[in-house]
């Protein structure tokens, strides 16, 4: 096995055995690790169940330093982060591996994706289409390697969705998810890996749903401005401030489509 599926979980989320069931459904066996900065009885339940090992990250810094310790963990040439509320397509990584196989320069290969509303499904609402839209350089192609092209791709927003993408660690030497950011660790990280030699790689087939509840993290920073804050960071590094702030504005109402 040459791909490891890593979850971090926190807390005690009521849809972590069905992210968990789906991994353990793959068509190409990967290694599974649950970690954790926040320890319980129901973490441990879950892994005694499905034997899967549970590692508790001892600090305890905010999403990303959660991120970096679960990626540190991966000893596999390839790491997927699973989002712990999401489900994934049985082929996931078969289709991802395939894409690294064919593709041997790639940084990372991400994946086109769904949404998850309780148990309704969604294939297309205003933010997936715009995504789509972003997404457009890959028309012709599912690799892309040029600097700019790969900049471009997240000039107006970030399209790569993070639960769906493997990371190539042969490639990624020191990465790091930059620990300032609560919420777009992953945008942040797509700019700074763009200025890098080698490739995005997509594969276009949708290979996860993505839920949408109250109690995500990414749900909660709608409600206290986190987002927006951050938003504007992200813009101000690739616009003038003017362009920033409009960019930031339009890239909202977009936050809770359906």
């Amino acid at each position: 096995m040459n791909h490891t599926f890593i979850i971090p979980a926190y807390k005690e989320s009521p849809y972590l055995e069905e992210c968990v069931k789906s991994l353990l459904s793959q068509t190409v066996k990967s290694k599974i690790l649950i970690t954790t900065s926040t320890p319980s009885e129901f973490l441990n339940t879950i892994s005694v169940k499905y034997e899967i090992p549970l590692i508790v990250n001892p600090e305890r810094r905010g999403i990303a330093q959660d991120w970096n310790f679960a990626f540190s963990l991966a000893d596999t040439d390839y790491v997927t982060l699973a989002h712990q509320d999401d489900v994934y397509s049985k082929v996931y990584a078969e289709k991802c591996l395939k894409k690294t196989e064919k593709h041997p320069d790639n940084l990372i290969v991400f994946t086109g994706y769904g949404e998850l509303y309780g148990t309704d499904k969604i294939s297309n609402n205003i933010l997936l289409i715009i995504k789509r839209i972003l997404l457009l350089p890959y028309f012709f192609t599912d690799n892309i390697g040029n600097r700019v092209i790969k900049k471009s791709l997240l000039l107006f927003g970030s399209p790569i969705s993070c639960p769906g993408v493997t990371y190539n660690k042969k490639s990624l030497k020191e990465f790091k998810f930059d620990e300032n950011f609560t919420v777009n660790m992953d945008w942040n990280a797509w700019v700074e890996l763009s200025r890098r030699k080698g490739s995005f790689v997509y594969e276009k087939s949708s290979l996860f749903l993505h839920r949408i509840h109250e109690e995500a993290e990414t749900s909660k920073a709608f409600s206290d401005s986190r987002r927006k804050d951050e938003d504007l960071i992200l813009f101000k590094k690739m616009w003038p401030d003017i362009l920033a702030r409009l960019l930031a504005k339009l890239y909202s109402l977009s936050y809770r489509s359906k």
